[in-house]
């Protein structure tokens, strides 16, 4: 009878519960050849001797698009009683209050198409802010995320039970 080699969980994973294996550039030790700029570290792994295993790799690149997506909204994606910190007040943190979208007065273009407008958003200190909807802010996380970053986690370790390979050991 044919039994199933790949153990129930990784021997390690990431601290977002990813599995990971040990990088097949430089074997586990996060070092490859040298150059003047960054020295010997690796660009498999970043030095740590550590990526995320096969099979996982689709869905921690989702959970990435994802996050970003949480934490660094374009301004027409944040809503109301969003924390958001302004870069150009760095280091304050604001709940938004309302957001007002003027369809009429477009500020981006991407192939001769409008793709971006005039908004306002009022913070709490008051104070508007006129920018345009496809500027970057940060977003302190909401309560959800931590669930949705557990699905996001499964779906890597079902890939990687379904992918067969025992990788992590160093």
């Amino acid at each position: 009878m044919p039994t199933n080699t790949t153990p129930a969980l990784p021997a390690h994973r990431s601290t977002a519960g990813f599995p990971l294996q040990a990088c097949t550039r430089c074997g586990g030790g996060g070092h490859y050849s040298f150059n003047s700029v960054t020295g010997s570290t690796c660009f498999g792994c970043g030095g740590t001797g550590w990526v995320v295993a096969a099979g996982a790799r689709k869905a921690h690149g989702e959970y990435h698009t994802a996050f970003r997506a949480e934490t660094q909204p374009m301004l027409g994606n944040v809503e109301r009683n969003d924390i958001i910190e302004w870069p150009y007040r760095s280091d304050q943190w604001h709940t938004v209050e309302t957001t007002l979208v003027d369809h009429d007065t477009p500020c981006g273009w991407s192939n001769g198409e409008e793709c971006a407008w005039r908004i306002v958003i009022h913070l709490d200190d008051g104070e508007p802010i006129n920018a345009a909807t496809h500027q970057v802010v940060n977003r302190k996380k909401r309560d959800t995320w931590h669930a949705r970053r557990a699905e996001y986690v499964e779906a890597a370790l079902k890939g990687w039970r379904r992918s067969g390979k025992k990788g992590g050991v160093k």
